[in-house]
């Protein structure tokens, strides 16, 4: 399938979570994709958005994401459970 970014802002647009998994940098552009889209980032590092764009983003990351740590993503929990 060819990168259809609207396809993928519509997937995000209908979610309510967005899953950020570990890319090859800290921060995605699909994190800040998703909070455009109103999708709720779940991020499994802190060294993300968190430390990289403190600066730009509310000091209190829950407010705008959910964290799971990364040792915890090995299917032991559902997302709406670790909240």
């Amino acid at each position: 399938m060819w990168h259809e970014p609207m396809v993928v802002l519509e997937v995000m647009k209908n979610s309510r979570f967005c899953l950020q998994a570990p890319a090859d940098s800290f921060t995605r552009k699909s994190t800040f994709d998703s909070m455009l889209a109103g999708c709720i980032p779940v991020v499994f590092s802190p060294h993300t958005a968190y430390t990289q764009y403190a600066w730009y983003l509310p000091q209190h990351t829950h407010s705008y994401s959910v964290f799971i740590d990364e040792k915890h993503t090995s299917g032991k929990y559902k997302i709406e459970q670790c909240c």
